[in-house]
């Protein structure tokens, strides 16, 4: 992972629903969704 904080730890926390188990509402308002993730579309950088 690169970072701007390269001289800190960054700790990851366990991404669990724990108030409103509204995930799949959240997840509906996505047009593109992957492993239960949001994809972003695709940005104006031409390639």
């Amino acid at each position: 992972m690169e970072s701007v904080l390269e001289d800190r730890r960054l700790y990851l926390r366990s991404d669990n629903v724990v108030e409103g188990n509204c995930a799949d509402e959240l997840l509906q308002n996505s047009h593109r969704v992957v492993e239960e993730y949001f994809v972003a579309p695709p940005g104006n950088i031409s390639l």
